[in-house]
């Protein structure tokens, strides 16, 4: 093997093909081959997964619906806890206006897609009222 085609890894000091590592954007390798560098990945991974998720959950609330968290909670604690609609204790979505993007509130899945089925318009909920009687 050429020198200049082997690598020694930081982290499990093995001498290793530099085709064994990553490349960066700058041109230059990566100091973990590719196995120690998946390692470390999963385990950061997983030592940071709650604060990963509770970061995306907030990033979420904001990007597609403009809100805090602290609005959220408020919006939750307004209905009780319970779906807008059948007033059950269920895991809620965000239900929005898909024109205007405003928030109307938490409905549970079933509601949330019962509402979007009936394409949120009110005229077709009238025409399924009246047949139920």
């Amino acid at each position: 093997m050429d020198a200049r085609s082997v690598k020694k890894c930081a982290s499990c000091k093995e001498d290793k093909l530099l085709s064994c590592f990553h490349i960066r954007k700058t041109g230059k390798s990566y100091s973990y081959c590719n196995t120690c560098e998946n390692i470390k990945s999963r385990e950061s991974y997983y030592r940071h997964r709650e604060k990963k998720i509770a970061a995306s959950k907030v990033w979420k609330l904001k990007a597609r619906y403009n809100l805090t968290p602290e609005q959220y909670s408020d919006l939750l604690n307004k209905q009780n806890g319970v779906c807008a609609v059948c007033q059950e204790e269920k895991k809620l979505h965000i239900d929005h206006c898909h024109e205007t993007g405003k928030v109307r509130g938490l409905l549970c899945p079933e509601c949330n897609h019962g509402l979007g089925n009936f394409k949120d318009s009110i005229k077709l909920l009238e025409n399924a009222i009246g047949y139920l009687f």
